[in-house]
């Protein structure tokens, strides 16, 4: 509000000053997932507060939209793959959307405004359905005007508001910025990676080592490859040892770190 004689305003707007210049000198030194995981949770909550992140950037080896969960909680993997689903996937219709609005920040909020577009009410049903309100969405786009990234943040504490919607496109270029090269640094690092790891372990190995990081057991493993959990254990002594590490966690740990999934739902992945 307004006081009569503008020191309310005044002081919000120092505030908000200080909150800015105080996430820039945070984004500014990002790198890594983790420390993006950070940021967004901790300072940059006081600007934008929400639940959930949902990052979007166009990757050339799926031809699409490659998205990235980032938030406090897990989503479940199947949950998360029909989210990013390129054919009518709950993300790439607010993509469309977002493209079709003149790359207008959207207000997903409890129900659709008078002036929003028929698909609206489609949309706000999926946004309930995953559990996934009060939504903010905006991007950056590529130079033929597509998509070329996309962030939307749900679960804010409120219903969104012009002011909000301000505030994300004011914070859009620092936002877009900080991803961009946490991604493209982690990508030269997975290469690097990869190419030293895949010249050690086996075809076999790395399969192993893929189900590993994603949590599954010796059992699951065995039955899901058509081999008994004995040669499982095997095939673990030799990862253990060729990477270096010493548990099972470590491992996944690793095969994390270099993203070795192959056919688990290109597109998409999460980080909570």
């Amino acid at each position: 509000m307004r006081g009569t004689n503008g020191m309310e305003d005044r002081t919000l707007e120092e505030l908000d000053a200080e909150l800015i210049l105080l996430n820039i000198e945070a984004a500014v030194e990002i790198t890594t997932r983790p420390a993006f995981f950070s940021w967004v949770q901790g300072k940059f909550q006081r600007m934008l507060p929400h639940e959930v992140l949902i990052c979007g950037l166009a990757d050339r080896s799926i031809r699409g939209l490659a998205f990235d969960w980032v938030a406090s909680f897990p989503i479940r993997e199947e949950k998360f793959r029909e989210l990013c689903r390129p054919d009518g996937g709950l993300l790439y219709t607010l993509a469309t959307m977002w493209e079709q609005g003149g790359r207008t920040t959207l207000m997903l909020g409890p129900a659709p405004g008078r002036d929003s577009p028929p698909e609206s009410e489609r949309v706000l049903g999926e946004i309930l359905k995953f559990d996934l309100s009060n939504g903010l969405v905006d991007g950056v786009a590529g130079p033929d005007g597509r998509t070329f990234s996309f962030f939307a943040f749900f679960k804010m504490p409120m219903s969104p508001s012009l002011r909000t919607a301000r505030a994300l496109k004011m914070w859009l270029p620092y936002l877009y910025a900080t991803w961009l090269r946490v991604v493209s640094r982690e990508a030269e690092l997975e290469k690097s990676v990869v190419r030293g790891v895949r010249g050690v372990l086996t075809a076999r190995e790395v399969e192993i080592l893929n189900w590993v990081s994603r949590g599954k057991t010796n059992s699951h493993i065995a039955h899901t490859l058509g081999i008994s959990d004995s040669t499982v254990a095997t095939h673990l002594e030799r990862i253990f040892r060729k990477l270096g590490v010493r548990s099972r966690a470590q491992a996944a740990a690793k095969g994390m770190t270099i993203n070795l999934e192959q056919g688990s739902g290109p597109g998409w992945r999460y980080y909570s």
